[in-house]
């Protein structure tokens, strides 16, 4: 049975940069997302990381970077009941994405903004969509 495990979860970067002062988020906003991940180790350990960037529809450019990254480790990786690639691709940052979802409202609310609450995202669909990678 193919198993892997979530060993560490944590905050790799931000960046929340806003135009001008007084300045407020509009209500619309498009999230981007990207996902990476390095090959296992020998003690099949590795990493995933997953970047959401956050611009409002009423400025040209981001307001918000986050990554999150996640060590995880596979303890059979000779099993391929459920594949390495499909594992970090979709599985590892559906789990590391409600972290970044609750960072970010967390981060919006706390700074004196409505808070941003990302939309859920499936990442089965996102693997084949090469505009949302």
């Amino acid at each position: 049975m193919s198993s892997y495990a979530l060993n560490k979860i944590g905050l790799k970067s931000t960046v929340f940069n806003l135009p001008e002062i007084g300045y407020s988020p509009s209500e619309k906003f498009d999230i981007g997302i990207n996902r990476n991940y390095s090959e296992p180790n020998e003690k099949g350990e590795f990493e995933v990381f997953v970047t959401v960037h956050v611009k409002p529809s009423n400025l040209n450019s981001e307001i918000l970077s986050v990554t999150y990254f996640g060590v995880f480790k596979h303890s059979n990786p000779e099993d391929e009941q459920l594949k390495f690639k499909d594992f970090a691709k979709n599985n590892a940052p559906a789990i590391i994405y409600p972290y970044i979802r609750q960072f970010v409202r967390t981060l919006t609310l706390e700074a004196g903004f409505n808070p941003i609450i990302l939309p859920i995202v499936n990442f089965l669909k996102l693997k084949d969509d090469p505009a949302k990678k």
